[in-house]
């Protein structure tokens, strides 16, 4: 049984690759921005408990691991929609760009995984 693309949400038709390129790539710029302001406010919350005394650890380490982790998240959320939705143009160098940008999201995955390990 085929389920109607309709009654999906828009986050399952991206990570599906049902939504156009366009649509995909402003997705992936908007959520770098909203994954920002999410790990800000998480990070604010353990400095405040840290201030508050609730913890007694180096919360940089903490920090770190929920910034770094909220990023690699979506970008594999991002590479997989991005990489789908390439398939879809006419043009050729907008699947070719695309596909870039979904690889080079991809080394910035790497990245954050190696710096992950030095911390």
């Amino acid at each position: 049984m085929v389920e109607n693309v309709s009654n999906q949400s828009f986050l399952c038709r991206a990570w599906n690759g049902d939504i156009k390129l366009w649509q995909a790539v402003c997705l992936s710029f908007i959520g770098i921005i909203c994954v920002f302001i999410l790990s800000f406010i998480l990070v604010a919350a353990v400095l405040s408990l840290k201030a508050n005394g609730y913890i007694n650890f180096n919360i940089i380490p903490l920090n770190n691991l929920i910034t770094i982790s909220l990023i690699i998240l979506f970008n594999v959320f991002t590479i997989r929609s991005v990489w789908l939705c390439a398939s879809s143009p006419k043009l050729k160098i907008k699947h070719a760009i695309a596909r870039l940008w979904a690889m080079l999201l991809g080394v910035y995955v790497i990245v954050a995984l190696y710096n992950l390990g030095i911390n």
